[in-house]
């Protein structure tokens, strides 16, 4: 990956949707939902104001997400790779609406073309009521809690940031949401962590949801690669040498100034995640490759 290209690998895993930049979304959706209790099972959803994170039995699928900011009929419209779904919030409870027959086609289709709505049918739809839950069930926190923190903490990050030409707020957003240390500035280890969990939410990104079998020895490799990974970019990056990396230097000779918008530089999400798993693909091959002794200590 050219060096040029590891801050805004950073920028963009972490904002795939801020060329949207999203204004005025319903809040309360964002947090760790289950239709279950919330000490058992596997089955989860991670919902941020951009991104989710799903998470079955034996696999997983993440993604950009897509909240309509009025309601219709009281439900919000819901995209999510390219079908459309209706949510509600009911006290404590998210309600999630789908269609009883998911497998009729053509019905499908109207309900994504917006044709067919709660406002327009009635009886056709299955509801299901999550609960929220302060952290993923054991058997999923393991190989999905830095992803799920990560991912809520972009929450944090000013949606509109994205039309900052100095990359400003967008910088000084991720920063604040990816440091553990709280000194404002993010090391080896707290890049090592976003980068594991940007290669995880990647990962979950294809056509077909991914086997957790296959995603937990993806996540044994990342924890090699990440903190080389990440002593690439304090190399290329820290300015001040004071081993890590701050919104300014993350930012640096990297925005176009004063007049242009940074949200027309950012790839969308479908296109990024290709070019990221390409690069990440190349790269894990390359460190494959390398004899012991090869990373940094």
């Amino acid at each position: 990956m050219p060096r040029t290209a590891l801050p805004a690998a950073l920028l963009a895993a972490c904002l795939p949707a801020a060329a949207a930049a999203q204004e005025g979304a319903a809040p309360g959706w964002s947090g760790i939902w289950r239709n279950d209790s919330c000490g058992s099972g596997t089955d989860s959803w991670v919902l941020g104001a951009d991104l989710e994170l799903v998470i079955n039995e034996g696999d997983f699928f993440a993604g950009p997400v897509a909240i309509s900011p009025e309601p219709l009929a009281g439900w919000y419209r819901y995209i999510a790779g390219g079908t459309s779904f209706y949510i509600r919030r009911d006290g404590d409870s998210l309600i999630f609406r789908d269609l009883l027959d998911p497998d009729d086609e053509a019905l499908s289709d109207a309900v994504n073309a917006g044709e067919v709505t709660p406002a327009t049918h009635s009886g056709i739809w299955e509801d299901t009521a999550y609960h929220r839950c302060e952290r993923l069930p054991a058997a999923s926190q393991l190989l999905f809690g830095e992803l799920a923190a990560v991912l809520l903490a972009l929450d944090a990050v000013p949606r509109d940031c994205g039309r900052d030409a100095e990359g400003g707020s967008c910088m000084e957003g991720i920063a604040a949401a990816l440091d553990l240390g709280g000194d404002g500035k993010l090391n080896r280890a707290e890049l090592a962590r976003a980068l594991r969990a940007a290669a995880l939410f990647v990962d979950g990104t294809g056509d077909e949801a991914t086997e957790l079998g296959d995603a937990a020895g993806e996540q044994v490799a990342a924890l090699a690669a990440a903190p080389f990974l990440a002593s690439l970019m304090l190399a290329s990056f820290d300015y001040s040498g004071d081993g890590s990396l701050s919104a300014e230097e993350l930012a640096a000779d990297r925005f176009a100034g004063p007049g242009s918008d940074l949200s027309d530089a950012l790839p969308g999400a479908a296109e990024f995640g290709a070019m990221l798993g390409r690069n990440l693909g190349t790269l894990m091959n390359l460190l494959e490759s390398l004899p012991p002794g090869s990373f940094p200590p």
